[in-house]
This record gives C-alpha cells, structure tokens and sequence, in this order.
C-alpha cells in the first residue's frame, strides 16, 4: 500500500529505468517494517493532545452523526464522480478574487496572512457543496497529512519508504462559514494545517491511531459536529504526479507535432486515481495537480446538485 509519494517514486524509478540510469533508482527502505509503528510505540515524554482530539465524538454522538448520514443517502440521489478541467486563466481569477477577500480579512484583523493554490481550491471546492445543501449545515473538512513530510528527523536516510504515511486532518467549518466567501475557509484550513502539522502534533496523531487500531480495530474518522456533513480532501499538487513520468527513451512516433502538443513526449497529459464510486461513497474530492500547461485537473464525488453548483461557479468566472 502506497501513497501520493510512493507513487511519485516509481514513477520516477520507472523512467530511470527506461532510460537506463539504474544506479538513480533508490534503496527501499522499511520494506518489512512499519517505520510509523515503531515511532508511535516510542516513548516521546509528555505530548501536547491531537488539536481535534477536543471534537472527538462520543459513542451517542457517532449514533448522531450515522444516523444524519443515512437520512441523507435514502433521500438522496446517487453520487457522480466527474473530473474538473480548470484552465490556469480561469484559476487566475479564482486566485485573484480569494486573495482579494483573503487580503480584506487581513486588513480587519491587523494581520499578515496566507493562503496556497490549494487551499484556494479545496475552500472553493468545499463552499460550493456546502451551498448547494437544502439547508445551511456545518462542515468537517477532512484532509490529508504526510507524517513523512513532519517526521523526518525520525525516519532513515539513504533510500525512500513506499509505504502509506498519509493521515487525517481537521478543519470545522460552522454553517454560516461553509455558505460565505471562499477567503475565510481558506484561511481556517491553512491555519488548521499549519497547527496540525508540527512534529508535536503528528506524534500525538499516531498516538492516537495506535490506540484506535488497538482498542477498535480500525481508526477513527468520528471528530466534530453530528450534525455536520463530512467532506474529504487530499491536494496532490506538490507531488507534481502529472510530471513525474518520463516515458521519452520508448516512444517510437509522435502522436502530435512538437508545436501543437503541450507535454514533453513520454509524459502524461493528466492521470486517474482508481475510486469505486457508489451510492454510499462519501463527499470527497482530489486537486490531482498542474499539467505541463499550468492547467489545474480536479476530481470529484458529490450529488447532482453539488456539481450543478460548481458548473455556475465555473460559468461565472
């Protein structure tokens, strides 16, 4: 079981190998072993509690929350999964109008603050479904968090780990917030995770995964408002998936014209993570990065009028 960044290395592994530089290919490490389970069974002293920890739901709680999400999935039409062009004009005015509300909440607050492309697109993303629900409904943003990219000081060098080392991330958003301007939700989500992302933070994490997979048998994604609808998020943009093929030393002909094309030849156009969708699959969508364009490819899982929603909001730009 791999993630973003395992991928992202054989993929680049693979082209090494095509163009026969075998000796770029690196050493893979904990190919036996669970390197996160060794350093959440490590003694780190006295840690600060998991920020979401205080949301965590109780068992009547989590009878809450089931029984909210059954409701909806009776009275509620399947989910589509749809992919998302967004050419980097259209994002460039995206990004100039949430820099514009991000800069205004600065101006009131005294503050300098930031927001990334990513967040721009997963606050986007997570307004438009919030505003397309029947009645105004707070959010828990569940997004993604590399231990690898926290933990370095604590995992070996000299080769690269394939192994799974994504977890879960919290951001809730109340009704009013999901439904307003996109700014503030991106500068909640940034703020959350920055605060979830220090080595502090990430050890407590594990932490408490261990001690969900000890007790439960599994972890747990129960944290916020029962009565809040849950989306999920994962931003693929820094692991630059799209680029990290070189497939050139095997192409034979060109398909297009070096003038007309916009990748290298041997490189992807854009790529599909494999996701079963069904009538139960959650709210959840995936920013999959930058083409060689500079073009953004999303995708998505949300109810028809979800994505009625985003097509205004696409139309509008």
């Amino acid at each position: 079981m791999m993630d973003g960044i395992g991928h992202q290395t054989l993929l680049h592994a693979w082209s090494s190998v095509l163009a026969g530089k075998e000796e770029e290919v690196p050493l893979v490490l904990g190919a036996h072993k669970d390197i996160l389970e060794n350093i959440s069974s490590t003694n780190h002293g006295d840690l600060e509690d998991f920020g979401p920890n205080q949301k965590r739901m109780t068992w009547m709680s989590k009878l809450r929350f089931m029984l909210h999400y059954l409701w909806d999935e009776f009275w509620n039409p399947p989910r589509d999964l749809r992919v998302i062009f967004l050419p980097k004009d259209i994002f460039a005015r995206l990004q100039e109008r949430i820099r514009e509300e991000v800069a205004e909440s600065a101006h009131i607050s005294d503050q300098k603050l930031f927001v990334g492309n990513g967040d721009i697109l997963t606050a986007w993303i997570t307004r438009a479904v919030a505003v397309s629900m029947p009645k105004p409904r707070p959010i828990t943003l569940v997004t993604v968090l590399n231990a690898r990219f926290r933990l370095q000081k604590f995992i070996e060098s000299g080769g690269v780990y394939l192994q799974n080392m994504a977890f879960t991330g919290y951001a809730f958003l109340s009704a009013r917030l999901a439904r307003g301007p996109v700014g503030p939700i991106a500068l909640l989500y940034r703020r959350r995770l920055v605060e979830q992302g220090t080595v502090q933070q990430m050890l407590s994490l594990l932490k408490t995964v261990r001690q969900d997979i000890e007790s439960d048998g599994s972890l747990s994604f129960f944290y916020g408002d029962p009565h809040a609808s849950m989306i999920f998020a994962n931003n693929l943009t820094k692991l630059e998936l799209i680029k990290s093929a070189n497939f050139s030393p095997a192409v034979l002909s060109l398909g297009e014209k070096e003038e007309s094309r916009s990748n290298p030849p041997g490189s992807m156009v854009t790529f599909q993570n494999l996701f079963h969708s069904n009538s139960r699959a959650p709210n959840i969508f995936w920013v999959l990065g930058k083409d060689h364009g500079g073009n953004y490819w999303l995708k998505g899982n949300f109810l028809p009028v979800a994505w009625k929603m985003i097509e205004k909001e696409l139309r509008d730009m």
